[in-house]
C-alpha cells in the first residue's frame, strides 16, 4: 500500500513538473494586429489584380480595405495627423474599389500608389512621432557657464554692427 501511494505521489509530482515545463500558449494577437494583416492581404490582392488586369480582384481588394479602414477596433489616437491618415486611407480605398468597378487600370494604379504612400507615412508617424510623444522626456540639468570675475562697464555696453 505504501508503495502504491509513493508511486502515485511521484507520478503526480512528475506530471506537475512536466506541465509546468510546457511552454505557455501565445496570447491571442490584438485586434489591431489582425486588422493590419487583413490590410496587407487585401492590398496584395489589389496588387495581384493590377498586374494581371483582374478588375474583380482590384474592386474586391478595395472594398475589403474600406471595411478594414472603417473597423472600430483601431486604437483611437487623439492626434490630428493620425486621423488625417485614417481618412485618407479610406478615401483612397474607396477610389480603388471604384476604379476596379470602372475597369480603369491607370486610375486604380494611381489610387493604389497613393494608398500605399499613405500607409508608409502613417506608420512612420506612429512609429517616430506618436511613440516619441508617449515617452517621458529625459530632462537633465544643464550647467550654465560662468565668467570669472565681474564684467566691466565697457563689456556690458551694446555693440553696434
Amino acid at each position: 500500500m505504501k508503495r502504491v501511494a509513493a508511486v502515485v505521489v511521484l507520478s503526480g509530482l512528475a506530471l506537475t513538473v512536466l506541465l509546468a515545463a510546457e511552454k505557455p500558449k501565445p496570447a491571442k494577437p490584438p485586434a489591431e494586429d489582425i486588422l493590419m494583416r487583413a490590410k496587407l492581404a487585401s492590398s496584395q490582392k489589389v496588387l495581384e489584380g493590377l498586374v494581371e488586369k483582374n478588375f474583380a480582384h482590384i474592386q474586391k481588394g478595395g472594398e475589403e480595405l474600406v471595411k478594414v479602414g472603417e473597423a472600430n477596433e483601431w486604437v483611437a489616437h487623439e492626434d490630428p495627423s493620425y486621423e488625417h491618415f485614417r481618412r485618407e486611407f479610406r478615401r483612397q480605398a474607396r477610389k480603388l474599389a471604384a476604379f476596379g468597378e470602372q475597369q480603369n487600370v491607370e486610375g486604380a494604379s494611381y489610387a493604389y500608389l497613393a494608398l500605399i504612400t499613405t500607409c508608409v507615412e502613417c506608420h512612420s508617424h506612429c512609429r517616430d512621432v506618436l511613440r516619441i510623444a508617449a515617452e517621458p522626456p529625459n530632462l537633465k540639468a544643464v550647467p550654465i557657464p560662468t565668467t570669472e570675475g565681474r564684467l566691466s562697464d565697457e563689456d556690458r555696453r551694446p555693440v553696434r554692427r
